[in-house]
């Protein structure tokens, strides 16, 4: 057995909490499938990121499956896990970013409020609301004189390529319908383009550290494509991120634009969010008016 001289502290812990543990054959044969699981899943995690050999989930494989030799139980389950965890959030970023691409891989819904600023002077608010498959709901208020009254929603179906833009000042509704590839295509004024760069981007990724967001210390991951960067602040808890900060910059390094957002996932939205249906409160137009 190789040496655990190199192991952090907190690894050190959690193995000795495990090894000091004698359970029964019963504890012990269902913790032995559900940790080897966790290490397909982990492994897989690493391919993905490219990683190159001896990195640190290959590592954290090999010292799992030797612990795996010991008699484990249910209890330790937890603390398994808690090394996974531990060591995905706190290891090499492009590993801690693939988790968390993998978990926006797998939501159901999304919901997000957001500010927009353009050279540190804030012009609009968002509200965005998304639920699979395709489904999203657009809020806008410019935050100018008279803003309440230019308030837009836009609600669109990117399956069925059609979408219904509210005016709920003027009480005015326009139908509207697109081609679904257009949809793919995402543009950075996109209050969604911060969610598909995420899951499409391979690159080099940077770890910010900590710091205390929405009362919950996250963990911070950056990223730039394009000229665009984007910092995700993540809950170790889900591995999913609760502020996105996407921004542009001008060539002497000042803020062009920023879109800052608090995020949340997984959450049920009511049906009424994304209906196309135009109500007899509204006059309806056309598109090509």
């Amino acid at each position: 057995m190789k040496s655990q001289d190199n192991l952090s502290p907190e690894l050190k812990h959690y193995i000795a909490s495990i090894k000091a543990r004698s359970p029964s054959s019963i504890e012990d044969e269902k913790m032995q499938l559900n940790l080897e699981a966790v290490i397909k899943e982990n492994s897989e995690i690493a391919e993905a990121s490219s990683m190159r050999k001896g990195n640190i989930l290959s590592k954290i494989k090999q010292k799992l499956s030797q612990i795996s030799l010991v008699p484990l139980g249910g209890a330790v389950a937890t603390l398994t896990l808690g090394v996974i965890t531990l060591l995905l959030l706190s290891g090499p970023p492009r590993v801690a970013f693939a988790s968390v691409v993998q978990q926006l891989e797998k939501i159901t819904s999304m919901r997000f409020v957001s500010e927009m600023k353009a050279f540190d002077s804030v012009f609009s608010r968002f509200k965005v609301y998304y639920r699979e498959p395709g489904l999203i709901r657009v809020e806008s208020i410019p935050l100018t004189e008279g803003g309440e009254n230019a308030r837009t929603i836009n609600v669109i179906n990117t399956k069925k390529g059609q979408g219904v833009i509210f005016l709920p000042g003027p009480k005015f509704a326009t139908p509207f319908s697109f081609d679904p590839k257009q949809a793919e295509d995402s543009s950075k004024n996109d209050p969604l383009y911060w969610f598909n760069a995420i899951k499409q981007y391979k690159g080099d990724v940077t770890e910010l550290g900590e710091q205390v967001i929405n009362n919950k210390t996250a963990t911070g991951l950056a990223f730039k494509e394009s000229g665009t960067h984007v910092t995700l602040w993540i809950d170790p808890s889900t591995q999913l991120p609760i502020k996105i900060i996407v921004s542009t910059a001008t060539e002497n390094n000042k803020t062009a634009f920023q879109m800052e957002a608090d995020v949340e996932f997984n959450l049920p939205l009511n049906d009424e969010l994304f209906s196309l249906e135009v109500g007899e409160n509204y006059q309806q137009r056309n598109q090509e008016d």
